[in-house]
């Protein structure tokens, strides 16, 4: 997640409380790392630097130069080691999951780790949902390994689920690898040659190029698993030099598909896509929607796109895709005159924002269809060419200082930073799991109970005697949270040639950009003036330059008038209403809703 056009946004030094705060909660949330390592990765006299990246993480540096040695990837409060961090640490202290050297090309390039990539299942141990990993080089046979990482991810399945099911689906999500932007912040060292910019080899393998190899080749002494892993990720058509019969090759091609990193998806797997991009696609003044219209008009050009039967599935059947994703809460239903309709999409639901973040602007590099008003150009096709961006406009909430330790180190560290309700919800449910607050050891279903910083946060003074005993389900006390939070218009606009989102958070309500006609010469000279293009994270500069460009039409920008405003007009020669209205709808991707129109021709 730190390999595609992640920025670094600011940095700054942490304060010693902030410094003490982190400490104690790197040591409660990574069980292998104590005191000394600590110590020894951070110095207590070291100054320790945060950087916030354009991806929301933050990255924690010893010293203003020195190597980054911890990230919270989703700025979330949850911690891992860097690369850095761990080659500092005694080896194997942090459990490890061992890969061949040819799958380790993919993840280096960003790439999960699929369960049949995995060498030595037997040596994973005990694990759960969620821990931490270490992804290491480790020969096929399982016999040695590299001695120190390439990789650092958290594990998506447990235990339980593999001695069940075996090797399959995905096993390691790959967050950090050596030559992301996390390891170019440090002193872009490596721990030994045999970590290459493309692959990483075992430290004895004869292979082994004496410089980075460009492009890496398969080392002629595989075995044909980890050959054939290698060849899948590579999509090579290259010949075998072996003597093989057929069926033998046969069996290879076989071991290339289980081997494979990208692993195809399965067909649950790609119906689950096909609605997350119809969710996507289609825009809040759409809704509400019939489910049936919608599946057959919204989510059946995605599922044709990947070649995906629902019947096949275990779903069978649109009704139980609905329900299913509604309980999930991607999703709301209700029924209107006896139909069923979809009315709400939670556009902050953990996999549609990941969803966003991989495939960037919808209808772009995934070739998906596009919602309501599609992939249609601004009238006249003027606009033509023009990619088609995407607004997502969302409630977050900030913080105040009582409250922000339910929040951990990244309400506590970026006191500006908010936070979306699926947030809320999360924060909340950690807080009060790493405080035992919950009934019976951890049976949500029977509720919590509120500890001192909750009673003073949340209950009124009058109830406090009342409540400080009662039990509360997890929604009572999102709603009392939430009621005690500053609300905020979060607005986050992807933009039309796919490239980083960009995001404003202002006080009140969402206001509409305003487009509004004159007659300047008795029916022979109109100029167009739009404002409040601010609002949706666009410069006015930028975006008088696209419209200029696009209508061919002279254009300015100047502060609005009056001393209260601060926002800019733009000002653009001839009668634009429409068109600078469609321009903003399907190629800017504001929603229809927020634009208003104003003709004031004589």
């Amino acid at each position: 997640m730190f390999k595609k056009g992640v920025k670094i946004k600011a940095e700054s030094k942490l304060g010693e409380a902030h410094v003490k705060t982190l400490r104690r909660d790197l040591l409660e949330s990574l069980p292998f790392l104590d005191e000394t390592m600590l110590d020894n990765i951070m110095p207590r006299k070291t100054p320790i630097h945060i950087v916030k990246l354009s991806n929301r993480a933050f990255v924690f540096k010893a010293g203003a130069e020195g190597n980054p040695v911890f990230f919270d990837p989703e700025g979330r409060g949850v911690y891992l080691p860097t690369l850095y961090a761990i080659w500092k640490m005694p080896t194997g202290t942090v459990p490890a999951v061992c890969t061949y050297s040819e799958v380790s090309r993919k993840l280096l390039h960003g790439a999960d780790l699929m369960m049949p990539g995995v060498v030595a299942s037997d040596t994973l141990g005990e694990f759960k949902l969620g821990d931490v990993r270490a992804a290491y080089v480790c020969a096929p046979d399982g016999t040695r390994r590299h001695t120190q990482p390439f990789a650092v991810g958290t594990m998506e399945t447990d235990s339980d689920t593999v001695a069940k099911n075996g090797l399959k689906g995905k096993g390691l999500r790959n967050i950090h690898v050596f030559g992301d932007l996390i390891w170019e912040m440090g002193d872009k060292s490596k721990p030994h040659v045999s970590f290459q910019k493309d692959r990483c080899f075992l430290e004895d393998d004869p292979s082994l190029p004496e410089e980075d190899p460009e492009p890496a080749a398969p080392a002629p002494a595989q075995s044909k698993q980890a050959a054939a892993a290698a060849e899948s990720s590579d999509s090579s058509d290259s010949e075998d030099d072996d003597d093989d019969s057929e069926d033998e090759i046969d069996e290879v091609v076989d071991g290339v598909k289980a081997m494979s990193v990208k692993k195809e998806l399965t067909i649950d797997e790609k119906v689950e896509l096909a609605l997350k991009r119809a969710l996507l696609a289609v825009a809040d003044g759409d809704l509400p929607i019939p489910s049936d219209k919608f599946f057959n008009d919204r989510m059946k050009p995605h599922l044709n796109e990947l070649d995906a039967d629902v019947k096949k599935s275990s779903y069978k059947k649109a009704s139980k895709i609905f329900s299913t994703f509604e309980k999930k809460k991607w999703l709301s239903l209700k029924a209107i005159h006896k139909v069923e309709n979809l009315v709400a999409v939670n556009r902050d639901a953990a996999p549609l924002q990941e969803l966003m973040q991989e495939e960037g602007v919808l209808g772009s590099a995934s070739g998906a269809a596009s919602g309501a008003g599609g992939g249609e150009s601004a009238a006249g096709g003027s606009a033509e060419g023009e990619g088609r961006g995407r607004v997502i406009i969302s409630t977050h909430y900030k913080v105040g200082s009582m409250l922000r330790p339910i929040f951990g180190a990244a309400a506590q560290m970026d006191r500006d930073r908010t936070f979306s309700e699926t947030d809320v919800r999360e924060n909340l449910n950690n807080y009060l799991t790493q405080n035992q607050l919950w009934i019976d050891g951890g049976d949500r279903s029977k509720g919590c109970k509120i500890d001192d910083l909750l009673l003073d946060g949340l209950v009124n003074k009058k109830e406090k005697e009342e409540m400080a005993d009662a039990t509360f389900s997890l929604d009572e006390m999102i709603s009392k949270l939430i009621a005690k939070l500053q609300a905020l218009t979060h607005v986050r606009r992807f933009p039309p040639d796919g490239g980083e989102p960009l995001e404003n958070t202002r006080k009140g309500q969402c206001k509409h950009v305003f487009i509004q006609v004159e007659d300047r010469h008795a029916g022979r000279k109109f100029i167009t003036r739009i404002s409040g293009m601010e609002y949706f994270a666009m410069e006015p500069e930028e975006l008088a330059n696209s419209l200029q460009k696009v209508y061919n039409a002279s254009s300015s920008v100047a502060k609005l008038p009056g001393k209260q405003e601060t926002g800019k007009e733009i000002s653009i020669q001839g009668n634009l209403l429409t068109e600078a209205a469609t321009y903003l709808r399907d190629v800017m991707g504001v929603p229809e809703q927020y634009i208003d129109r104003n003709d004031k021709r004589k």
